[in-house]
């Protein structure tokens, strides 16, 4: 996986997200509870997707997803804590 410098970083707490971007290139999404998400992102390519499960370090190809699209739910154990990069 590359090493990204990411800029900011916005707390949703209610929907159990945060987000971290670097110049609309790049997404991380870290969802805490599993589940899936609404996407709002910038431009109108498609984003790849890569779930990282923090639990055992492994990567998963999760195809691609629409800027405005929404975020299926992880690979498996689905209500745990999961990271998605999203990059185009």
């Amino acid at each position: 996986m590359n090493n990204y410098m990411f800029r900011f970083v916005v707390h949703h707490w209610n929907l159990c997200i945060r987000v971290l971007s670097d110049s609309d290139s790049a997404y991380v999404v870290f969802l805490r509870q599993g589940g899936n998400a609404l996407l709002n992102l910038v431009g109108n390519d498609d984003y790849d997707v890569t779930w990282f499960n923090p639990r055992t370090g492994e990567t998963t190809d999760g195809g691609s997803v629409e800027p405005n699209g929404r975020l299926d739910s992880p690979p498996s154990q689905q209500n745990q804590n999961w990271a998605v990069v999203l990059t185009r």
